[in-house]
């Protein structure tokens, strides 16, 4: 699925919203602005274009991680994480550091924060 015309608008708008450069109290009154109307923007979003905005991430998201996973001098301490999220990626979730990971197609949380289980971490370093 490509991105819808409105996700597509929203994923443009986000990546616009950067910290503020001073600590004036106008640069972050003006850093909240921005941040309250991109959140209204992603609010008023229907679930057609949350999904493609999930998928849209997952797909960069196996991308990235797929190049990493394919560099000879990755260090190898990262490498059980990266499959550990490749593998969710696989099952159509989509990993969050921030939370449960969340399935593609609903956005619903599936289970609890990601870890890789020690058992993915000795299977993996094999």
């Amino acid at each position: 699925m490509e991105l819808t015309p409105a996700a597509a608008q929203y994923l443009q708008a986000s990546q616009k919203l950067s910290l503020p450069k001073s600590n004036s109290k106008e640069a972050f009154d003006q850093y909240q602005a921005q941040f309250n109307a991109l959140k209204a923007q992603f609010d008023q979003l229907d679930p057609t274009d949350r999904r493609s905005l999930r998928e849209d991430q997952a797909v960069k998201m196996r991308a990235s991680i797929t190049k990493q996973l394919a560099d000879p001098n990755l260090d190898a301490k990262f490498r059980p994480t990266l499959q550990a999220s490749l593998d969710m990626l696989n099952k159509g979730q989509l990993p969050s550091g921030k939370g449960p990971a969340v399935d593609i197609k609903t956005g619903e949380p599936v289970g609890g924060a990601f870890k890789p289980s020690p058992k993915d971490v000795v299977q993996h370093a094999k």
